[in-house]
């Protein structure tokens, strides 16, 4: 249950940024929390019971400090991939756009480039902090802690299949899009600082950890 509520909050935090990015994105951001997959029950649904499921093994035995180190590597892991979600979306926004309304389609395409390259670094050092606390944590094997975070994945992957998308076609709404991408891409990097600690030294002891907001 608290795997998929962390998707849940992890996915609110961004969408609420990316609002004004891309409608839907949005739809494709929530994800029921799902603690059993009776028979019949969607991938979604199964995909979550296993995240839980594996969640739960991982946490028996903990200690308080090695609990707060599982919640901090899970949240982080949630953000980062939260924004390669929202990235995603903007990539294949990006890409109807050019094809309806081609007029647009260098222009769309520089923006989404600015974009992306904009919170590359952000996002490279986010995925090198989140790979040293994931060596460093004392609670699991790093292979392990992985596997657990490969099953998120899924569980995002199949949540995400199982929402229409639907294409943007609009030239007004691809204009919006290139607005909202300039305004919103400072933000994302801010957001990704402030929620991961960035800008501080991984903590061990159960004192110092921090977990991202």
């Amino acid at each position: 249950m608290k795997d998929t509520r962390m998707i849940r909050k992890s996915f609110f935090t961004l969408t609420l940024l990316s609002i004004g990015l891309l409608a839907t994105s949005a739809g494709a951001t929530e994800a029921p929390p799902v603690a059993k997959a009776p028979a019949g029950s969607s991938p979604a649904a199964i995909a979550a019971a296993k995240l839980d499921e594996r969640g739960k093994k991982l946490m028996e035995g903990m200690d308080q400090n090695q609990t707060l180190q599982f919640s901090s590597i899970r949240t982080s892991y949630g953000t980062i991939r939260s924004v390669q979600n929202v990235q995603q979306s903007i990539d294949k926004a990006v890409k109807s756009c050019g094809e309806t309304t081609p007029g647009i389609k260098d222009t769309m395409d520089e923006g989404f480039e600015n974009w992306r390259m904009y919170i590359r670094p952000t996002m490279r050092k986010a995925e090198s902090k989140l790979e040293k606390m994931i060596m460093l944590q004392t609670f699991a094997r790093p292979s392990e802690v992985r596997s657990y975070l490969k099953l998120f994945d899924d569980t995002v992957n199949a949540r995400d299949a199982e929402v229409q998308k639907v294409p943007v076609v609009n030239k007004d709404e691809c204009i919006k899009l290139l607005k909202r991408m300039g305004e919103t891409q400072q933000k994302m990097v801010e957001l990704l600082n402030k929620t991961l600690y960035l800008d501080k030294p991984i903590k061990q002891k159960e004192s110092e950890i921090q977990i991202p907001e």
